[in-house]
């Protein structure tokens, strides 16, 4: 090979190994934030159609009856708050046929009416992301970081 040509290879592999570190880049920072509470779902469905809140409360209805806990695939209704955008609140329910899963949101001053939300997924958390997220905390770049 000529030495121009060793330039070339090089400078394509250089080329190479610069996209694939920006695409990982780009695919970590961009993907969608984890749905790992009701909240978060509650928060999603609200994303979708476009409410703008502050907060999202919720209440599990049963848990003073002594002893409910005890049965943790049976129904759970939930009393759910939510404070918009302009400070008025926005009141509801969701019920969940098996514990934690298979919940349908109604906010019906929203517009919304039994509207199966995401079920909340483990977080298996991933060492080495949870090392970038505290980079990007240290340079105070949290807001790119969705967790």
């Amino acid at each position: 090979m000529q030495p121009h040509t060793h330039q070339i290879v090089l400078t394509v592999i250089v080329c190479l190994v610069a996209v694939c570190v920006l695409a990982g880049g780009a695919a970590v920072v961009l993907r969608p934030r984890p749905i790992r509470t009701h909240q978060d779902a509650v928060a999603y469905v609200l994303d979708q159609r476009g409410i703008a809140y502050r907060d999202i409360v919720l209440d599990d209805i049963l848990s003073h009856i002594v002893g409910y806990n005890s049965f943790p695939n049976e129904p759970r209704p939930y009393t759910v708050h939510v404070t918009l955008s302009g400070g008025s609140e926005s009141h509801g329910w969701l019920d969940c046929r098996a514990g934690r899963t298979a919940c349908q949101l109604s906010l019906p001053s929203l517009g919304i009416e039994k509207i199966q939300i995401p079920d909340p997924v483990e977080d298996r958390g991933l060492p080495w992301l949870s090392r970038v997220a505290h980079y990007f905390e240290v340079a105070g770049l949290t807001h790119l970081w969705r967790r």
